[in-house]
């Protein structure tokens, strides 16, 4: 068999589902309209963490942002599995849990949760997540 056949060295592929791995891993990987969302808030987190840290007074504002992003972080990485479906809930909590930090003055990570609950609901009724 070739590499193209045996997906060894491919570039992406997809999932069982029609879903296109995220970053060239060639197995079955969560739906990356679920994925993407949550990197990216993230990666928001943390630098809106940044910015209350630089406000020395407001510093501890930061605290939640963090755990939320290593939470996000770490339901990205279980989200790449063959058994992501195991972690729906838990990403749907965290998805509420980014709509709440506009509290906490991060807009983009609010955008991102209310897109991964909506991208969420339609794999759901794909029967995909």
């Amino acid at each position: 068999m070739s590499e193209v056949e045996t997906g060894v060295h491919g570039e992406g592929g997809g999932g069982s589902d029609g879903v296109a791995a995220v970053g060239g891993t060639g197995g079955d990987v969560g739906p990356a309209g679920v994925r993407i969302p949550l990197l990216v808030s993230g990666i928001l987190n943390c630098l809106a963490a940044l910015g209350w840290i630089s406000t020395c007074a407001l510093s501890f504002l930061a605290i939640p942002l963090i755990v939320l992003a290593v939470y996000e972080f770490l339901a990205f990485a279980k989200l790449g599995g063959a058994d992501y479906r195991r972690h729906a809930g838990r990403v749907k909590t965290l998805q509420i849990l980014e709509i709440c930090s506009i509290l906490l003055g991060n807009l983009g990570s609010m955008i991102c949760g209310i897109i991964g609950l909506v991208m969420g609901n339609q794999e759901r009724e794909k029967g995909n997540f």
